[in-house]
């Protein structure tokens, strides 16, 4: 049960992540989300722009780390009993 509470709060926690990554950079770069997906002059695109800059606040980043770590820890988990309960049959 733990496992699964876990997965559901990891997928809750991403899914939050990637909306709160979306409206800062849509807060800071209005309209960036509309914009052509094709490399510049020098081959890279343009959303390669925003890393590191603090466009997203680091809370945001370690709501998605922390989300990331719910879902392999309860992934783990979740094999774990599957492997127990079958060894155990």
């Amino acid at each position: 049960m733990i496992a699964v509470i876990l997965i559901i709060a990891g997928i809750m926690g991403y899914v939050l992540n990637v909306l709160l990554i979306a409206y800062f950079i849509n807060k800071t770069r209005p309209g960036y989300w509309a914009e052509d997906e094709t490399p510049d002059k020098n081959g890279t695109y343009e959303w390669e722009h925003t890393a590191g800059t603090g466009i997203v606040p680091k809370w945001v980043s370690l709501i998605g780390l922390i989300a990331v770590l719910q879902l392999v820890v309860g992934t783990c988990w979740g094999v774990i009993l599957l492997i127990r309960f079958f060894l155990t049959r």
